[in-house]
């Protein structure tokens, strides 16, 4: 419905507009993702594709391409759909071997499924790439704190929590501090 009245308004002509409704739209599916709603997440993301993409009108930067790519990718983990989700980032990887959210998604679906040192060497990278985005952080602190290396994991818990930005991702690394703090006075 909002393809039929978006071409019935004729506001796609111009290539600033299109990147407006694309901005709009990806966000949109980013919402509904982290609203619990994944599959019409993961529908909007395939009609801005199909509407946009290079079966359509083709107006995709390649930086937008990736960008929805990742979002998709995040969606299909929330499904549980864990090898296609890495399949994603790997085939984003492919086309930009830059991009900071593949890299520590990818690296995040390595350290969950046991893959621990090839989840080290892509979170590191990611943090190479995004020096200043808390996630790859949270996830190499999360790495360190599997091997038992609660100082690694204090350290990259507070280099995370100096980048986050949202209340409830400085509330999940404050409990996380105070939890590898509570196993430390609780060793022997």
């Amino acid at each position: 419905m909002l393809k039929r009245q978006i071409e019935q308004e004729d506001m796609l002509l111009d290539r600033e507009v299109d990147a407006y409704y694309i901005d709009f739209l990806a966000e949109y599916a980013r919402y509904l993702r982290l609203h619990g709603r994944p599959t019409d997440s993961m529908s909007l993301l395939k009609m801005i594709q199909g509407f946009f993409g290079p079966k359509g009108k083709n107006n995709l930067t390649l930086d937008k391409q990736t960008y929805l790519e990742n979002l998709a990718g995040v969606a299909l983990l929330d499904l549980g759909r864990v090898e296609e989700a890495e399949e994603r980032f790997k085939n984003i990887l492919a086309q930009n071997k830059h991009d900071y959210d593949s890299h520590a998604n990818l690296g995040m679906i390595y350290l969950k499924t046991g893959r621990l040192e090839r989840a080290k060497t892509t979170l590191e990278r990611a943090i190479e790439l995004g020096p200043r985005y808390p996630e790859a952080y949270i996830s190499l602190a999360q790495y360190y704190k599997r091997q038992g290396d609660r100082s690694r994991a204090r350290e990259y818990y507070n280099l995370a929590l100096k980048r986050a930005l949202r209340s409830s991702l400085i509330s999940m690394i404050k409990r996380e501090l105070a939890s590898l703090s509570a196993k430390k006075e609780g060793s022997p």
